[in-house]
C-alpha cells in the first residue's frame, strides 16, 4: 500500500506543475508598484500597500543590536539574530524610533 501511495504522489507532480503555471507563477502580479525605479509587482493589493509604506525607496529601518546588519523588515532581523547570534537576546532596534 505504501508503494502505491508514493506512486500516486509522483503521478500528480506534472498536474501540480501545470496548476502552478496556470496560477501565474513567475509572471507579474496585477498590482504593479508605481515607482518608476522599482520593478516589483504583487498579486494582492495589501502586499503592494505594505511595500509602498515600509519598503519602496526607503532606507533600512530595523537594525540588529549585536552587529551592523540592517534591513527594511523587522522579522528578517529577528531571523538574522536567531541564525547568526545563537544564544543572544532576540530584539530589534527601530532606527527611526530610537527614543
Amino acid at each position: 500500500m505504501a508503494i502505491t501511495a508514493a506512486f500516486d504522489f509522483y503521478e500528480t507532480i506534472p498536474r501540480r506543475l501545470e496548476a502552478n503555471q496556470i496560477a501565474g507563477k513567475g509572471q507579474r502580479g496585477k498590482y504593479i508598484c508605481p515607482n518608476p525605479n522599482c520593478a516589483r509587482s504583487f498579486n494582492w493589493k495589501g502586499n503592494l500597500t505594505r511595500h509602498l509604506k515600509y519598503e519602496c525607496g526607503l532606507q533600512p529601518r530595523f537594525k540588529c543590536p549585536h552587529c551592523h546588519y540592517c534591513c527594511k523588515v523587522k522579522g528578517d532581523v529577528s531571523k538574522h539574530i536567531v541564525r547568526k547570534h545563537k544564544d543572544a537576546a532576540v530584539y530589534v532596534l527601530d532606527i527611526f524610533n530610537s527614543s
